[in-house]
């Protein structure tokens, strides 16, 4: 930090590594001077037959009034259990983002997975979340994906529904058709209780819960029927995000929290900042355009690298048209698009 200072001109570097107090001026003028910084990614030689990939988001305070979401991805290679009082995830990789389109985050995550991994050697990507929409829709970029219903909501809605009078009396069996699968037996039982409802809020309330858990059965049968590792989303946000952008009463502006989102994750990834990676002066939001449509340039050059890569390794003459050019929406770009996620392809 005091590398940083000294070039920005706040003060000198002996002043620094003397214990000078930096106002919170000077730290948020910093901040707000930050380049774009992240991660570069590494491959990894031996990818693993599974990966787990978390998705939660974070609720922040922003000023004067209202409040945001941060989405956070943590790619990962599994968990090591060898620890029984402590399991940890291996090889953890985080993204996250504020103020950029939710499909330009979902290409960037697959940008980085595509670049870290050889995908045609992972047989199953198991996406865990809450089965919100903007995780729905990063399912639907990510190739081999099985939805994984993260344990501790599931579990508290479970919990809410089993609180409902007359209720109780099924939990063992109601746990017990989750655990199977039986989706019939299931939806018997919560019809049973249903029934038993007088007040017209528990009954919205469980049919709110049948509806919920039908639309993601496969994703919940997963989680309580044993067959993933243990989730750990809401860990991973407290300990990424929450720890610096929610836990105490703070507020944030929308640049500043789009900063140090930015920046908590750089550090959690292992990256250091230099003097170079602060700008002379405080750029306008306008200067941001490019990062709302696509998202991290760095992972962006990483999406186009692989398009190229992927279509050059096949004869695509048979689509020629007249050539055209309209910013974004180029040949490449549709064609992608048009075949989704990335696919074993033979020609």
């Amino acid at each position: 930090m005091a590398e940083i200072l000294q070039k920005s001109g706040e003060m000198s570097y002996a002043k620094a590594a003397a214990g000078t107090t930096i106002s919170k001026q000077t730290v948020h003028n910093r901040l707000m001077a930050l380049k774009e910084v992240v991660k570069p990614v590494e491959k990894v030689r031996e990818p693993p037959e599974i990966l787990d990939v978390f998705a939660d988001e974070d609720h922040v305070h922003l000023t004067p009034k209202g409040n945001a979401i941060v989405p956070l991805v943590t790619i990962t290679e599994g968990m090591d259990e060898s620890n029984t009082k402590r399991h940890k995830t291996i090889n953890p990789f985080h993204m996250a983002e504020y103020g950029m389109k939710t499909s330009a985050f979902s290409e960037n995550v697959l940008a980085v997975l595509t670049e870290r991994y050889d995908l045609d050697q992972v047989e199953e990507i198991r996406l865990h979340g809450d089965g919100g929409r903007w995780i729905e829709g990063l399912g639907s970029v990510l190739p081999k994906c099985k939805p994984v219903m993260d344990g501790y909501h599931i579990e508290k809605r479970i919990r809410a529904f089993l609180r409902l009078p007359g209720a109780s009396g099924y939990a063992r069996v109601l746990r017990k058709a989750i655990e199977e699968g039986d989706l019939k037996k299931f939806q018997d039982y919560c019809i049973a209780i249903c029934d038993r409802q007088e007040d017209k809020k528990n009954r919205e309330h469980a049919n709110e819960f049948v509806y919920h858990c039908t639309n993601h059965w496969d994703a919940i049968t997963r989680r309580k029927g044993g067959q993933v590792c243990g989730s750990c989303t809401e860990a991973q946000v407290s300990h990424v995000l929450s720890e610096r952008l929610s836990r105490a009463p703070l507020g944030w502006s929308e640049q500043g929290l789009r900063q140090m989102t930015m920046l908590r994750v750089y550090i959690k990834n292992g990256g250091k900042l230099t003097k170079e990676d602060v700008r002379v002066s405080i750029p306008k939001e306008t200067d941001f355009t490019a990062y709302q449509e696509d998202g991290y340039a760095l992972y962006r050059q990483y999406a186009e690298k692989q398009s190229s890569d992927y279509l050059s390794q096949h004869d695509w003459s048979v689509f020629e048209k007249e050539s055209f050019s309209l910013s974004k929406l180029d040949f490449p770009y549709l064609l992608l698009k048009s075949l989704g996620a990335p696919q074993n392809v033979t020609v």
